[in-house]
């Protein structure tokens, strides 16, 4: 049986919570930087086409959810 209450596995606990922090900001951080090209490609469209761009997106989602039953 483990004894949960031994320093080793509160240390083992604490690092590995720390771990899998330091993990998800990383990746995070590579998703939001391969996402920068997409924001360049964004900002190149015309203002009033944007706002046909983004409610089409929005529609595009919605209808996906909607199909999906989230809402």
């Amino acid at each position: 049986m483990i004894d949960i209450h031994h320093p080793y596995w509160r240390f083992a606990e604490r690092w590995n919570g720390r771990l899998a922090m330091v993990g998800l900001i990383s990746l995070l951080l590579i998703k939001c930087l391969s996402m920068i090209p997409l924001a360049l490609l964004f900002t190149s469209i015309p203002p009033g086409s944007r706002d046909l761009l983004e409610f089409g997106f929005f529609v595009a989602v919605g209808m996906t959810a909607g199909s999906l039953g989230l809402i």
